[in-house]
């Protein structure tokens, strides 16, 4: 498994174990951009960023960001938007609460979390990135 699939995938899991726990606050979850008509509210893994750095010849160090995307299609409407800032702020916590979910020799340091509207097909959706920055990922050292 690649580094970018190890990410992504263990992100995902993160998602679906919180939307297990809070079935009300995301009823659907993807490991990318849905296509078609989702059911709202609901959340996937967004982009990914990595930079590869070589200290030494037997040493790799990754670091790098992920972004979660949580969204609804109920715009313009206070609430609506205060009930994704929940959600995130939920998903953040159970994030913060293991700085390895994605692997052993990882870490994280950095969660942001910002409004965005977002499209699907022709559907307009209100929504809040979250971004897990400062992934940093140490191989080798034989």
């Amino acid at each position: 498994m690649s580094i970018a699939t190890q990410i992504r995938q263990n992100t995902y899991d993160q998602l679906v174990d919180y939307a297990t726990a809070n079935p009300t606050k995301l009823l659907e979850t993807y490991k990318t951009r849905p296509g078609g008509t989702p059911a709202t509210p609901f959340a996937y893994v967004d982009s990914l960023s990595l930079a590869w750095v070589h200290p030494g010849s037997t040493l790799r160090q990754l670091t790098g960001e992920v972004a979660v995307v949580f969204a609804t299609d109920v715009v313009d409407n206070v609430e609506a938007k205060d009930e994704l800032y929940d959600a995130a702020q939920g998903f953040t916590d159970q994030v913060a609460a293991l700085p390895h979910y994605i692997g052993s020799n990882t870490v994280w340091e950095t969660i942001s979390v910002e409004d965005e509207s977002i499209s699907v097909g022709a559907v307009e959706y209100t929504a809040v990135v979250i971004t897990i920055g400062g992934i940093t990922i140490q191989e080798g050292g034989f």
